[in-house]
């Protein structure tokens, strides 16, 4: 049985619309291959990462919406320490839903409409819907 991500709170426009702005700015969209450690396999799956050197802002973001993995990303060429805010496949399709109309940059809309497009068949191959 798939799993299905837990709804979103029912947050003010002006949240979804200031997550857009920071999504365009120090985030990332797309589908990405994952591998699954339990099956062996990898497969395309959605997902949004924001990434940040002070984890505050990203602990907000995480708990106003009540889902993302947050942890240690690595280092920046200064040295410094990142932390990133990570959505799964059923979160970042939600997300999207939410941020579309307020997603100014014609590549970040491109990748969040993908998203939103996007559906994993039961072996793991890369469906896009029909164009209507």
């Amino acid at each position: 049985m798939p799993r299905t991500a837990a709804p979103l709170p029912d947050l003010p426009e002006t949240f979804w619309a200031w997550l857009a702005g920071y999504v365009e700015a120090d985030g990332n969209i797309g589908i990405y291959n994952v591998h699954d450690r339990r099956t062996g396999y990898t497969y395309p799956t959605p997902r949004i990462t924001i990434a940040q050197k002070d984890p505050e802002a990203l602990q907000v973001i995480k708990a106003c919406l009540g889902t993302g993995s947050l942890g240690r990303r690595g280092h920046t060429y200064t040295g410094s320490i990142m932390y990133a805010l990570v959505f799964g496949s059923g979160a970042s399709r939600l997300l999207c839903s939410k941020m579309l109309p307020y997603l100014v940059a014609a590549e970040k809309r491109a990748r969040c409409q993908r998203v939103l497009d996007y559906r994993r068949h039961k072996w793991g191959e890369l469906h896009m819907k029909e164009a209507s």
